[in-house]
């Protein structure tokens, strides 16, 4: 998650109930790998299991996918076009 994620804590004085989980340092792109180092996969994927029927998810991911790792694998292969860093 990014730390833009703890602006939902302040939606429960709206009126909603909200259960945030913060993973730091994780990426989205990450959570694709079942043997994923974090465990947050695991972890997402059984808060998920657990949301009753009809309630509302939103799932925030920071930039660090966009932001961080294309560039570092860019430099480390000069071809490597955005849209095959997503794939």
């Amino acid at each position: 998650g990014d730390s833009n994620l703890h602006a939902l804590l302040d939606a429960e004085g709206a009126g909603y109930t909200c259960l945030v989980h913060v993973f730091l340092a994780g990426s989205a792109m990450g959570l694709a790998r079942e043997d994923s180092h974090s465990g947050y996969r695991a972890a997402l994927l059984d808060d998920l299991r657990r949301v009753p029927r009809g309630d509302s998810v939103v799932l925030k991911f920071g930039q660090v996918d966009c932001d961080f790792v294309y560039y570092l694998k860019l430099v480390h292969d000069a071809s490597l076009t955005f849209e095959a860093h997503l794939a």
